[in-house]
This record gives C-alpha cells, structure tokens and sequence, in this order.
C-alpha cells in the first residue's frame, strides 16, 4: 500500500523509479505495522469483542505502570479466573506469579 502510493506520487516512471533506503525503509515499517495491528486488531476482538477499546487501554496502561491488577481482574470478570495465566504464561515458565 505504502509503496503503491510512493509510485503513484512520484514524478518518474514506474521502470524508473528506485525508492531511497528511507522509502525502503517505510515500506518495511508500513508492512510490520500492518502485519503486527491486525493479528492484534484479531486479539483485541476474539478476547473483548464490543469491549476491544476498553481491553487495548487496559493493556497500555498495564504497560506504563507495571501494574496487572486492572487488567488481570477485567480479563477474569469476562474469562474465569486466572484467565490471564492462561492466555499469555507460557508452560515453560518457573518464575513467580506478579501477585506473589
């Protein structure tokens, strides 16, 4: 998308055109953005449904304060308890529980 509308604007012809290593650039970052957004789009509505704006701010703020008690207690009010364990531990995990 990203580098169909770089061709589009730019003054040369499309055998022409040779995008700068910044379009490279843009262009990788357009495709990862895009890539990364909807798998996440998909979380945010497989895990809260009409309430994908509310689970996308919890989760920011769980980021910023280190905090997971706001979003560990709205994801066991809508999946059961622990559902936060079960949605992102990994079996292979040993450390302790951020409640511990």
């Amino acid at each position: 998308m990203f580098g169909q509308r770089v061709r589009r604007c730019s003054s040369h012809s499309s055998s022409s055109f040779r995008a700068s290593p910044a379009t490279h650039f843009h262009m990788a970052m357009a495709g990862y953005e895009h890539g990364v957004g909807s798998r996440y789009q998909r979380f945010l509505a497989e895990t809260a449904g009409v309430g994908a704006g509310t689970l996308h701010d919890l989760i920011v703020i769980t980021m910023i304060s280190g905090d997971l008690s706001c979003l560990t207690s709205w994801l066991d009010q809508r999946h059961g308890r622990g559902a936060f364990r079960r949605m992102f531990r990994s079996p292979n995990y040993t450390g302790p529980d951020y409640d511990e």
